[in-house]
This record gives structure tokens, C-alpha cells and sequence, in this order.
């Protein structure tokens, strides 16, 4: 009898750890995540950034976009920050009555894409930045991951209220920014630990122009790689990019520097299009918010290395993101 009770207590404890252990359901989070923005405008400028890094940037207030941008390589696991400024049509102008504002966070399992979640959004419309109103957007508190993206007490994923700031140099211009604690599977990039970006307009012009002909040096490898057509030569200054894109898309290795050995050979072979000129003349400093990132723009906040079709139609930009570490340029996006 003691047997059987022993055996019957020990089937007991082992039924009752498969139930548990069925019950908790793993969090999306821990899986393959695939955080995205849904973005939907109309009617306002706007600069759109996640992490202080810019996402998209509208400087008229006649456009209007929906689309939907991947952020895997600009999120990390633990706190995270999304950020949307906006501008009146002219300095001290109303906004637009219609005008409307839409940047939401998402996240997809990557094995189920079609199978998406809400975690947080910033939303504004024209009447209510005129009253420096949120009162649109998703609630602050804490989010259960494994339960849907439903509120908790208990949950995991935490979205705070948000923060409205006027931008001092333009009148009418708004600042709203939420903070969002989401602990994810996802590793952290190396340009957040990088050495921050110095501040160049701090410095006099010799000292700037300085500094911008270190970085200038980069790029004009890769545009020279282009015009000469030996991008072979260059490749490996993209390791890291590469490596880590593969790593926040769950590519396989080697994935990106293919697409992007194969997009500089096409350019370099192409007789139909034609590379801009690149001098210190035509660039400028870029520093994103995080003060960890910087890139060289052309009028207009446009990438440095362009290709303009000879017949018209269009153009080819890539654009290039360094950090700094022990003082060297790391080419990391």
C-alpha cells in the first residue's frame, strides 16, 4: 500500500509539472521577435525616431504616407524610447485641423508574420497638437507578452505616459516621446555601447572640417569602389552591418553582404547611371540623437553616396552609419 500511495503521489507531482508547465505560455519576446512602426500621416511635418535614431522625416505639411518600417536593428532588449516631432506649416502657425499623425509600435513572431501586436503609439491629430493633446494614443501601463499584448498588473512589457516638449527655435513645433521597457531576445547592437559622437559645431572651422575629412575618407572608399569598379575591395568595411542585420532579421549568415556585394557590382556595371561627385564641399555632419551614430548628408538630409539614372528616372542612394570606437570609424549600418 505505501508503494502504491508513493507512486500514486510521485504521478501526482509529475501530471501536475506537465500542466503547469503547458499552462505558461512562452512570450513572443523570448522567441524570434520582429518589432516594426506602422506609420500614418497627413498634413504636418514631422521627424519620426526610435532610440534618437530618425526614421523618416517629412518637411512639408501637404504629404501623406502609410507605410510600415522593420526597427529589429535600432531596438534592444530593456528601455527603449519612441519619438515623434512635429511642426506647424510656418513658425507659430495653427496645424492643420485634419492633419493626423500615426507611429505605432508593433511586434510579429517571426515564424507567424501575420500574427501581429500592438505594444504602444504616439497619436496625434492637428486639433489636438494645437492643444498639446495625446489624448488619442494607446494607454501607459504594463502588458503581458504572453498574453496577447493584454493589460496586466502583472505584465512584463511596461509603456509610460507621454511627454510633450515644445522645440525652442521653432514656434508651434512639439515633441512627443514615450518610454517602453520591453526585455527581448534580441541582442545589443554595438553602436549602443560606442563612444559617443563629438559635437561639431562646437568647433571652429578648421577643426571641423578637420574631423569631416576623417569620415569623408570612408565614404569616398566605397564611391571610388564604385567608379572604379572593384567593390571586392571595399566589402569588408560592411562586416559588421552585415553581421548584425543577419542577426536582427534571422538571415543567414552571410545573407546581407551578398545583397549588398551584388546591389554596388550592379551600380558599377551599369552604364546608364552615373555617380554624383563627392567632396567636403557637398556633405555635412549628421548626429543622430543618441549621440552614437553619425553620417555625412547631402542638402536636404540626403544619403552622401548618390547615382542619378541618365535618362530621368530616378536615383540610387546608399546610406552609411558609423560609430566611433578608440577613435576609429566602424561602419555599423
Amino acid at each position: 500500500m505505501n508503494i502504491f500511495k508513493q507512486t500514486l503521489l510521485v504521478f501526482i507531482c509529475i501530471s501536475f509539472f506537465i500542466s503547469s508547465a503547458e499552462g505558461k505560455k512562452m512570450s513572443i519576446l523570448q522567441k524570434q521577435p520582429v518589432f516594426s512602426v506602422k506609420i500614418n500621416t497627413f498634413g504636418v511635418k514631422y521627424i519620426l525616431k526610435i532610440n534618437g535614431i530618425t526614421l523618416l522625416r517629412e518637411t512639408s505639411s501637404d504629404g501623406q504616407l502609410t507605410t510600415t518600417l522593420p526597427v529589429n536593428h535600432w531596438m534592444k532588449s530593456g528601455d527603449n524610447t519612441m519619438e515623434v516631432e512635429i511642426r506647424p506649416p510656418a513658425k507659430g502657425a495653427l496645424y492643420n485641423p485634419s492633419a493626423k499623425l500615426e507611429f505605432e509600435l508593433l511586434i510579429n513572431e517571426n515564424r507567424t508574420p501575420h500574427a501581429v501586436f500592438s505594444i504602444a503609439n504616439i497619436l496625434i491629430s492637428g486639433s489636438s497638437a494645437n492643444d498639446n493633446q495625446t489624448l488619442l494614443s494607446s494607454a501607459s501601463g504594463k502588458y503581458d507578452s504572453a498574453d496577447n499584448f493584454n493589460p496586466s498588473k502583472n505584465g512584463d512589457v511596461v509603456v509610460s505616459d507621454i511627454l510633450v516638449d515644445k522645440i525652442e527655435k521653432y514656434e508651434g513645433g512639439l515633441i512627443f516621446k514615450r518610454n517602453l521597457n520591453v526585455i527581448s531576445s534580441l541582442p545589443l547592437w554595438s553602436f549602443f555601447n560606442s563612444d559617443d559622437i563629438p559635437d561639431y559645431d562646437s568647433m571652429s572651422d578648421e577643426d571641423y572640417y578637420k574631423e569631416l575629412d576623417t569620415l569623408l575618407k570612408e565614404y569616398l572608399k566605397v564611391q571610388e569602389a564604385i567608379e572604379n569598379n572593384t567593390v571586392s575591395n571595399v566589402i569588408d568595411m560592411f562586416d559588421e552591418r552585415n553581421s548584425e542585420t543577419d542577426t536582427a532579421f534571422y538571415l543567414s549568415p552571410g545573407e546581407t553582404k551578398q545583397g549588398i556585394f551584388e546591389s554596388l557590382e550592379a551600380v558599377a556595371n551599369d552604364d546608364g547611371i552615373e555617380l554624383l561627385p563627392l567632396t567636403r564641399k557637398k556633405v555635412i555632419f549628421t548626429i543622430e540623437k543618441n549621440r552614437k551614430l553619425v553620417r555625412l548628408s547631402r542638402k536636404g538630409v540626403k544619403a552622401a553616396i548618390a547615382l542619378n539614372f541618365k535618362d530621368g528616372s530616378g536615383s540610387q542612394r546608399y546610406e552609411m552609419y558609423f560609430r566611433i570606437e578608440d577613435g576609429k570609424w566602424i561602419l555599423t549600418r
